[in-house]
């Protein structure tokens, strides 16, 4: 990431740098308000503690502040609308429980795309996790999750199938050494997309060889192009998404989570490149590169999850929302006017450190929307600055 912009910003200071987000609801409307300077932390009541944001932000590697400029949503060709796509997500936020439905007890911060479904969280065991998507069980897809809170946990997707009507995602999380740890997590599904957004997706294994990536139904792209995937060094790829060719780098949103049992950080590792050529690597929980198996999302002009007919917000790693950088490895962002106490936000750390991100929270604050982030370092586990993408979807 460095190298993005010639702005910088010392910690606890304002700027006049300016950076792009992406950013769409219902009406097309976009209202951004700039928060510079430091503050100590801020603790919402608890029942705010949980809220939708409209958030994108992104970071330098070096922790300097981003500023803000907004931008249109990117307009270029998108190709036919479609229809036929299935999602959901769920912030499964009671780390200890047997089971629950999120649904059933009316929470806010859950969407499922069969309406008359559900969505259940089973606890499997220390750190894993099933989750249940009523009526969207089909072959393939692709999966996310990322622990959610304060601490360095994090979490990885082990696996998702189908089981008859149902999806299932596991999840596996774990504290910053690798030890199996219970802790609260955001996960999300997508089969296919619908609307005129760009998405892709697809499922990587550690293969030398240029190769198409994992069985035909584990990938997408809404262009109807075949991405490919390359080893080029131990925990190092690149990856072809065609649905990002051509895409600004300020309007690219990615997610990489490490697929399988084992406690590793997969994430984009350079800045999104308009030529559609990735880059990703993976690291264990000494920051070391590893070969690992990984899933990887695009989006452009849609959401998390692949949708424009639902509110969402996209990030781009050459450049983010207002961050306010409230100590080491801790940001926050405001985007005024779009508080709204429902929804899913995800986080991802971009670029080549050893760092990874996740939300800590999202709160409305009046009519505002506020995200709490932080970010760690995978070698000495203790905060750090980073690079990272957020997005938002209902």
């Amino acid at each position: 990431m460095t190298g993005d912009t010639t702005n910088t910003v010392t910690p606890g200071t304002t700027s006049g740098a300016s950076s792009s987000i992406q950013l769409r609801d219902n009406h097309g409307s976009i209202h951004v308000h700039v928060e510079g300077g430091r503050r100590g932390p801020r603790r919402p009541p608890d029942w705010l503690r949980k809220a939708t944001s409209v958030v994108v932000g992104t970071l330098l590697a070096t922790g300097l502040v981003v500023a803000l400029q907004v931008q249109r949503a990117w307009t270029g060709t998108t190709g036919p609308a479609l229809t036929d796509g299935r999602g959901g997500f769920v912030w499964a936020h009671d780390a200890t429980a047997p089971s629950y439905r999120p649904v059933a007890q009316k929470s806010m911060y859950v969407y499922n795309s069969a309406d008359a479904a559900d969505v259940e969280v089973v606890r499997e065991g220390e750190g894993e996790y099933a989750v249940r998507f009523g009526g969207l069980g089909v072959a393939g897809g692709v999966a996310h999750a990322s622990a959610y809170g304060p601490t360095s946990d994090f979490c990885v997707v082990a696996g998702l199938a189908e089981d008859g009507m149902t999806e299932v995602v596991r999840v596996r999380c774990f504290d910053a050494d690798g030890r199996p740890v219970d802790v609260r997590f955001v996960a999300s599904f997508a089969h296919r997309s619908v609307g005129d957004g760009r998405f892709s997706y697809l499922r990587a294994e550690p293969r030398n060889e240029r190769h198409q990536p994992g069985a035909p139904e584990t990938r997408f792209d809404s262009t109807g192009a075949q991405a490919w995937v390359q080893r080029r060094g131990t925990g190092q790829y690149l990856v072809w998404v065609p649905a990002s060719e051509g895409v600004p780098a300020g309007e690219q949103f990615y997610q990489v989570t490490a697929q399988g049992d084992a406690p590793v950080h997969c994430k984009l590792a350079a800045k999104p490149s308009p030529a559609g050529v990735q880059q990703v690597t993976c690291r264990g929980v000494g920051g070391e590169p590893v070969d690992h198996a990984f899933l990887l999302s695009f989006s452009a002009g849609s959401s998390v999850i692949g949708r424009t007919d639902r509110r969402y917000a996209n990030a781009s790693s050459a450049a983010g929302a207002d961050v306010m950088r409230v100590e080491t490895g801790y940001y926050r962002v405001r985007v005024r006017g779009l508080g709204s106490p429902s929804g899913h936000t995800a986080v991802h750390a971009v670029g080549e450190s050893d760092a990874y991100c996740h939300v800590e929270n999202w709160v409305p604050d009046g009519d505002d929307l506020v995200s709490d982030v932080r970010c760690f370092s995978a070698m000495s586990h203790l905060p750090t600055d980073a690079a990272f993408f957020v997005g938002a979807s209902w």
